[in-house]
């Protein structure tokens, strides 16, 4: 049967409803919702009703700072009162997001030498937290598709929502130096570079829903304006090109990769304008110091190497004169460094050797939502080099590349894991399995 014939679409979205991460315990449609609704209000919170105050006021509790806490309180009591996640931690033993939680565990740990304990404990406590929530209710979708547009859903409700803040904020300007931001730019990037894998190789049904959640998220992204999110995304679109053997795709990106570096080399030509655009304006002196970054990242350099080992404590820095201050190194690599140095970075390795390993494994079947995912995650692990999503404190854009982990775990890493075995188990010979099962 021809692969675009309804009758191959039919077949292939019947495939798609079956695809689950396994026996996980009673179907509830309470527990996800509250579980969505404590992540959101969360983001809500640090959007809509962000304040500012002095720095030095970063660790001090009011009215916003006690909601923030209250929410991941629920979220535990949640998750308690679901019994749902033991089951999810076992099943989720050998996979990389198993590191993620051992590396907040450690950051909770560093409260031991952090100079503000507290803080760094309830850092490491509220990105595990939210982690965990985030993969309980997800786990409750019916099938991977249901999933999909859950993950799809929350992202894009995380976008708009910042891009509200943003008109709020700076008011409706046709200037896209307004609309220049780091926030829903990263969303976006991760949100788009998932739709742009997964749409080939889609029936006609979910290509459409991959398109208007795509398409959306690429507005986004040009209107962000981030030279983060930006190459960031190029890199996912990179590995799509890359994974697909796409020779179309390959010269999409080659060309869009030529007017960028056109566009830096070429200074002071028609092209100035697209520079601009692509580095918001920045001066030859802020692009080759990352926008003041590099000399930040010079200075924590030395911190690092006051306390190689274990680092200074999550979240938090000391200025040596008995002041605290929040760390903000816009880069994940210093974030495991300050906070837990050396220990942490391990942490990091494995995960990344891990989710290679599932990457290659998962793409290399072309199963549904593998490319997709390979990557978005790439788009959000390349973009924390110069904004954190991960491997550092949970904020908006953390939710949605988490969102997208997350179903990775449950829906594209599971079942292959389930179907592996099941595999194994049929080709021992009979007389094995006899044995096997009268153990």
């Amino acid at each position: 049967m021809p692969p675009n014939s309804p009758g191959a679409s039919r077949k292939s979205l019947s495939e798609l409803t079956q695809i689950k991460p396994g026996n996980l315990g009673a179907g509830s449609r309470l527990v996800p919702l509250a579980l969505w609704i404590t992540v959101l209000i969360w983001v809500i919170r640090v959007t809509v009703f962000v304040r500012q105050r002095p720095g030095s006021q970063f660790s001090e509790i009011d009215i916003l700072a006690g909601v923030q806490i209250m929410m991941v309180f629920i979220t535990i009591v949640i998750l308690l009162v679901s019994g749902r996640a033991l089951n999810v931690w076992g099943r989720i033993s050998g996979t990389s997001v198993r590191f993620l939680f051992i590396y907040y565990f450690i950051s909770a740990l560093s409260m031991l030498w952090s100079p503000l304990p507290q803080f760094s404990l309830y850092r490491g406590v509220e990105f595990a937290t939210f982690l965990m929530g985030v993969l309980v209710a997800l786990s409750y979708s019916a099938n991977l598709l249901k999933a999909e547009k859950t993950m799809l859903i929350v992202s894009t409700f995380v976008i708009l929502l910042s891009i509200y803040v943003n008109v709020h904020f700076h008011g409706f300007s046709t200037s896209l130096e307004s609309w220049h931001t780091n926030s829903y730019s990263a969303s976006a990037a991760i949100i788009f570079t998932y739709c742009l894998g997964e749409y080939f190789n889609s029936d006609k049904r979910r290509k459409r829903v991959l398109k208007w959640f795509g398409l959306l998220a690429l507005c986004a992204l040009i209107l962000g304006t981030s030279t983060a999110s930006f190459f960031a995304a190029m890199a996912g679109m990179a590995l799509i090109a890359f994974l697909k053997r796409s020779v179309v795709l390959l010269i999409v990106w080659m060309a869009t990769l030529g007017v960028m570096v056109i566009a830096i080399f070429l200074l002071g030509t028609d092209l100035g304008g697209i520079r601009d655009f692509i580095f918001h304006g920045l001066s030859d002196e802020q692009i080759a110091g990352f926008h003041g970054r590099l000399p930040m990242w010079q200075q924590f350099m030395v911190l690092v190497q006051e306390s190689p080992l274990i680092g200074h404590g999550f979240a938090v820095l000391s200025t040596g004169r008995g002041g605290v201050f929040s760390s903000s190194p816009h880069n994940s690599i210093f974030s495991i460094l300050l906070g837990t140095g050396l220990t942490g970075l391990l942490v990091l390795i494995i995960y990344v050797l891990k989710l290679l390993r599932e990457f290659m494994r998962s793409t290399r079947e072309r199963r549904p939502g593998a490319i997709g995912c390979a990557a978005a995650i790439s788009t959000g692990l390349v973009n924390s080099l110069a904004m954190p999503l991960i491997f550092d404190e949970w904020e908006e854009s953390s939710l949605v590349l988490v969102s997208v982990i997350t179903f990775m775990t449950l829906y594209v890493i599971l079942p292959y894991r389930k179907g592996k075995a099941q595999k194994k188990f049929s080709d021992t010979p009979s007389v094995d399995r006899s044995r096997q099962q009268a153990r």
